[in-house]
């Protein structure tokens, strides 16, 4: 028997799983649940456990098609390694998804898993083996401890709250108050607890992760330069939207903004999942064979709250129709072709891009490609300055334990589409779109 390349052994691993995992799952299910498609769009139940059963099929499907395509490495993210096949032997088994959508920012045993069976932790590289200590880790939050799995490692996850600084957190909250001009406060609190992100404070339901603060200075830029304002529904687009934490505050204040998230699909996963939890029930997704006709439509007059996309669909979406695409400490760190991609495509659809990564990445491997396909063709650059990051949560060996201004080498910047070229989306007018 001829050996397997990774590809196919890990497609081989993905189906065997699928079945084992579906005749374990449906006996517990009365009826048979498939994706309600209406033109190759997956629209996923507003019930929890159909919901699950759906986004383990899209899994699914989403691993055959990127184990199977010569685009695959569009879909690879370099600082990965080995953590693609550890997550996709766990999220195989629908009845992981559960525990999983309760605990992907958590460091945890694989035996913790309901089925773990074939999942080998992946080895980390030195830098990124991490100690616990009670509960709290020596560095990075948004990895796992040594031996043990985060599914949502490198997204961003947050620190649990009893490992936080007071002073820290008091500084945090000052920052924010000191320099928002739209947002207030009460703007950053979650409609709801969801068991997996720590948070800081609690009104009733609603709780307030330390993240929002990070984020909510994010929107009260995008919102004084106008680029998204309450007057009316927006089209925004955001490229690796990490666990979701600024998808979530950018929908609590502007409810009737349509989301759009281009990523990967063992980040997908825990993305639809916090969403569908915090109460967004109009969740889509194109299918593998969707079209450019499709996506036409859906943006033409589907009131979604959230589409899913994958890195090739990007290229399925109308010219001018996102208001801004946003990236977050994550564009720097994906395949150059991919880079490449994606630039090429917001410069396309998109009528403005606000991203924040870091500085010298950001010289090397997206300058030249934003001067190609936007500063050389109607964009220019409005906004550009040192970001340190007022957020990044100190570890507890650190000696920066209360410091919430210690600058990192990040820049900040906003491009945007010059005024001659800024028409409304054919998508909007054309049918007549209102966000209702």
């Amino acid at each position: 028997m001829p050996s397997l390349g990774p590809c196919a052994l890990l497609a081989a691993l993905v189906s065997a799983a699928a079945h084992r995992s579906a005749r374990h799952v449906n006996a517990q299910i009365a009826v048979h649940l498939e994706p309600v498609d209406r033109g190759h769009v997956t629209h996923f139940s507003s019930e929890y456990r159909p919901f699950l059963h759906q986004v383990w099929q899209k899994f699914v499907q989403s691993s055959f098609e990127t184990s199977s395509t010569s685009e695959a490495s569009l879909a690879q993210w370099v600082v990965m390694g080995n953590w693609k096949e550890e997550k996709s032997a766990i999220l195989a088994f629908e009845e992981n998804y559960e525990f999983v959508m309760d605990h992907f920012c958590d460091s945890v045993d694989v035996n913790a898993f309901p089925n773990s069976l074939g999942v080998k932790v992946a080895p980390k590289p030195r830098w990124l083996q991490l100690r616990y200590v009670d509960g709290c880790p020596m560095g990075d939050p948004s990895f796992a401890q040594s031996g043990q799995v985060m599914l949502a490692n490198g997204l961003g996850c947050l620190s649990k709250t009893k490992c936080l600084p007071a002073p820290w957190l008091s500084a945090l909250r000052e920052n924010f108050e000191q320099r928002s001009k739209y947002l207030l406060r009460r703007d950053l609190f979650f409609p709801v607890d969801v068991a997996t992100i720590p948070y800081v404070d609690k009104e009733g339901p609603r709780v307030l992760p330390y993240s929002s603060y990070r984020f909510g200075l994010y929107l009260d830029f995008l919102m004084g330069k106008r680029v998204l304002t309450e007057q009316r529904p927006f089209v925004v687009m955001e490229v690796g939207a990490g666990w979701g934490g600024f998808a979530a505050l950018v929908k609590g204040k502007l409810p009737r903004t349509r989301y759009i998230i281009l990523d990967i699909p063992t980040s997908t996963v825990f993305q639809m999942g916090l969403l569908h939890r915090l109460g967004y029930k109009k969740i889509l997704s194109l299918e593998a064979n969707a079209t450019a006709a499709d996506a036409q439509r859906v943006l033409c007059c589907e009131p979604f709250d959230f589409l899913f996309i994958g890195p090739t669909q990007v290229r399925l979406l109308p010219s001018r129709a996102v208001d801004v695409t946003v990236n977050f400490d994550s564009m720097v760190e994906m395949p150059g072709q991919t880079i490449t991609l994606y630039l090429m495509e917001i410069a396309r659809i998109s009528r403005a891009f606000y991203h924040i990564n870091r500085s010298p990445l950001v010289r090397s491997r997206m300058k030249p490609k934003i001067h190609k396909y936007m500063l050389e063709h109607l964009w220019v650059l409005t906004h550009n300055v040192p970001a340190p990051l007022h957020w990044r949560a100190p570890s507890r060996d650190s000696k920066l334990a209360n410091a919430t201004n210690f600058p990192e080498p990040y820049v900040e910047q906003l491009y945007q589409r010059k005024a001659s070229a800024q028409r409304c989306p054919l998508v909007t007018a054309r049918c007549g779109w209102a966000g209702k």
